[in-house]
């Protein structure tokens, strides 16, 4: 799970969602067993007890394959993942209400592009294993979530990471993709590293940018006053690796509340008094210098309580408290072990068909796929112009919002209405319609769109092309009436800010090109299909694995104590 899925309990929504997609009994796949890397020849620091005056300096380096040379790379590894969501919600009267889920999740990842500094640009990962515990029956007609799914993972700071299906492709559902996009990336844990050497016992500040790679929801300009601490670095019960211990503590800001983190970082690591690089010309060679200790290596585990508490009324009467815990272990493994990873020679380039996000409507009414960027939210039921739209939007910085609103409109209510289905009647509508909202309406191009040749299912599709005014501001409008050959009727709007609004209206077109009636999945009917998550925050859930599989090691799964909230680990 990803700790901003702690923040934001839509993981929760999303877990009870995938119960029902889980096989029961089905365990993930065994975790190899990692190759034994040869150390290096061991170096004073390197002594059972660690003198206090070290100073060590936390490096990961990854590569693209293994080099006997540079034994410290990173090549490959898997992860294995427990999270644990707990709400609780005052009443005014009786018994707060109580709602829980855990799951654990494998995958196995390697880099897939690296930067000019050896930094990850982009990773290829293969979901391995996934269950939720505690779960419900299963039913046989869900898809089970995110099994087989390998994909090109290209993270992108302060945003959603930029997902890639590789073959063989298939759509990534809208709850697959809140669990991935909600995942804490392993590779982004070297924030928490001191950002000068430290010694045991220095401490550091972690600033708001870091945090928000561990946690969601946080506020802007909010406080974030989390404080690390270089705790210990023992030796491993086995070998001559090191491990050194990162604890952090402190309050911080949500936008809906406040909360609470408490957090342990492992780092394991081959120890090496730290050295310069030969010099050349007329500048000396640096000595090595004895006290600091180049901790070569990679994070190796995280554990994570966050206690996050909104308040439900102006006087903080009755709250909402949500508590989340995370266990996250990575170990690494051979290149040989992770061959059937395959890595592309470049990034893939960026299609409907290998990125684009499934959605299926709640009430089981119609189903489509969206870019990613276009996040699934809630519309004001209250708006009459409007009838259960599922709204899509992308918030562009220093601009008005891209948004798309699909409804969906039963056949009788298209047939007693015509602003429904009759473009006349339709454009009629909506002058009246952003008339009332105080904008001056410019209109531009209309008819009905060239129709698609063998399209399934069959539909007809009429574009009005509109600009709209009001206080020194325009938007663009293309509204759409979209007519099923099963007769069923959609109401699709695409607006944006945006001068490019041509990019945007082809996208927008692309998406009514996936529109189709009912379920995606064959054999749900409205009243048996669950509602999906929505993507208003980060979760965490990967694949559940075929019957009969073998279990994964213990210690992969089994958390060491988790820091509580009301002691410092």
């Amino acid at each position: 799970m990803a700790l901003g899925a702690i923040a934001s309990i839509a993981i929760l929504g999303l877990a009870m969602d995938v119960t029902q997609a889980q096989e029961p009994g089905a365990t993930p796949t065994p975790v190899p067993t990692p190759t034994p890397e040869t150390a290096p020849a061991q170096p004073p620091a390197a002594t059972a007890a660690q003198p206090l005056s070290l100073r060590y300096r936390f490096v990961e380096h990854y590569g693209l394959t293994a080099d006997p040379t540079r034994p410290d790379q990173i090549v490959a590894y898997q992860v294995g993942a427990r999270q644990t969501v707990r709400e609780e919600t005052e009443n005014p009267r009786g018994a707060p209400d109580r709602r829980a889920i855990t799951m654990r999740t494998v995958y196995t990842e390697r880099p897939g592009q690296l930067g000019r500094r050896g930094e990850i640009v982009a990773t290829v990962r293969r979901y391995d294993g996934f269950r939720i515990l505690s779960a419900g029956p299963a039913d046989p007609r869900q898809p089970v979530p995110l099994k087989g799914l390998t994909l090109w993972y290209h993270p992108r700071p302060g945003e959603t990471p930029e997902l890639i299906v590789l073959p063989p492709e298939r759509p990534i559902r809208e709850g697959e993709f809140s669990a991935i996009a909600g995942e804490v990336y392993f590779p982004n844990l070297n924030v928490l590293f001191p950002p000068r050497s430290a010694r045991i016992g220095d401490t550091w500040k972690v600033g708001a940018a870091a945090a928000r790679l561990l946690m969601s929801g946080l506020a802007s300009g909010g406080v974030v006053d989390i404080e690390a601490n270089l705790s210990a670095v023992e030796r491993a019960s086995q070998g001559n690796e090191l491990i050194a211990t990162i604890d952090l503590s402190g309050p911080v800001d949500f936008e809906d509340g406040n909360g609470e983190v408490r957090a342990r970082l492992w780092f394991t690591f081959q120890p090496a008094l730290a050295a310069e690089l030969p010099a050349t010309g007329r500048i000396a060679a640096a000595k090595p210098d004895p006290e600091l200790v180049e901790a070569r290596g990679f994070s190796s585990k995280f554990v994570m309580s966050l206690r996050h508490e909104i308040p439900l009324d102006e006087n903080r009467r009755l709250l909402q408290t949500r508590i989340g815990e995370l266990h996250m272990e990575r170990r690494r493994v051979s290149d040989a072990d992770a061959s059937t990873l395959i890595v592309p020679d470049h990034a893939p380039p960026l299609t409907p068909a290998n990125s684009w996000i499934l959605y299926d409507d709640p009430e089981g009414r119609f189903h489509f796929q969206h870019p990613q960027e276009l996040v699934v939210k809630p519309i004001d039921p209250t708006n009459p112009s409007l009838v259960n739209p599922i709204g899509l939007v992308h918030f562009v910085p220093n601009q008005s919002a891209d948004v798309v609103l699909i409804t969906g409109i039963p056949r009788d209510e298209a047939v007693r209405n015509r602003a429904y289905s009759d473009p006349a009647a339709h454009l009629k509508a909506m002058r009246q319609e952003w008339d009332r909202r105080g904008y001056d309406m410019i209109l531009g191009q209309q008819g009905w769109l060239p129709e698609e040749d063998g399209a399934q299912p069959r539909r007809r599709v009429y574009r009005i092309e509109a600009a709209l005014k009001a206080e020194g501001s325009r938007l663009y409008l293309d509204d759409y009436i979209v007519v099923m050959g099963s007769g069923e009727v959609f109401s699709v709007q695409a607006r944006t800010g945006r001068d490019d609004h041509i990019a945007f209206r082809a996208q927008a077109e692309t998406l009514i090109r996936t529109l189709g009636g009912g379920s995606s999945i064959p054999g749900l009917t409205r009243e048996t299909r669950p509602a999906p998550a929505p993507r208003s925050g980060p979760a965490g859930p990967a694949t559940t694995p075929a019957r009969g599989a073998a279990a994964p090691r213990d210690d992969l799964m089994k958390p060491p104590p988790i820091p509580r909230l009301n002691n410092r680990p």
